[in-house]
This record gives structure tokens, sequence and C-alpha cells, in this order.
């Protein structure tokens, strides 16, 4: 199962400060990809992210068992969004667009679903993806 986050049009028309309002939308349907993809090594800043994830939410999970896929499009479909930038599938790969793979709280929503194994969007998901 797969949860998304983070929907958002053209950059110039959509202030990324207001990514956080739309990681309250949850997925329902299984993921397939619908655009290229490839596999990647994450940056150190995601290893320091994930442990801060893990202190807010007070579970561990191995940040060496996550596959990372970075996604060639602006954004993709995922579960029950069309538009999503982010999502999160079981057990442990998540998928990022090319231009969120520094974007924190991005990163960070789907650190929150792998940590927790589920697609919740309560308030300590929301505080816990908060950049």
């Amino acid at each position: 199962m797969l949860f998304h986050h983070s929907k958002y049009g053209r950059r110039s028309d959509f202030p990324m400060r207001l990514i956080p309002l739309l990681l309250l939308a949850g997925c329902t349907k299984m993921f397939e990809p619908s655009k290229d993809w490839i596999e990647y090594n994450p940056p150190q800043q995601y290893r320091v992210w994930h442990q801060e994830v893990e202190r807010c939410i007070g579970t561990q999970r191995s940040f060496d068992d996550i596959v990372w896929r970075k996604v060639f499009a602006r954004v993709f479909q995922c579960g029950n969004s069309d538009i999503a930038t982010g999502c999160f599938a079981r057990p442990n790969t998540i998928y990022i667009v090319e231009r969120a793979l520094n974007h924190g709280t991005t990163v960070k929503n789907e650190l929150v679903h792998y940590i927790r194994q589920n697609g919740k969007h309560d308030a300590l998901a929301a505080r816990c993806a908060r950049d």
C-alpha cells in the first residue's frame, strides 16, 4: 500500500510554503509508477531528517533499508492523486520527484510513512514532517 503527499502545479504558480497544507490527503489505491524513475543514493541530509523523524515519532526503523527512487516528472500518480510529489510503497520504497529531492517537508513526510508503515496524516505526522 502507498501513501502520497504534497501536490502542486507549475513551480511558478504554487508557493512551496503551502505544501504542508497539502500533506493532509491520503491514498487508498495501489501504486503503479506512472513516470520514469531510477534508484539513487540519498544525500547525507536524508539520514539527518530520518533521525529527526524517528525522535519525533518515538519509533525507530532502519534508514539503510530504504530504497530511494527519483521520479522524472513534475508530479506523478500515486494512489488517489494524479499530482503527487512523493509516495511511499510498503515496505521500504520511497519515490520523490526530481525537483523535490532536497525539499525537507516532502522527504520527511515520506519518512514518516516509512517509519510508521502507514499513511496516517494526523497531527503527529504533520508535526514530524515539518521542515
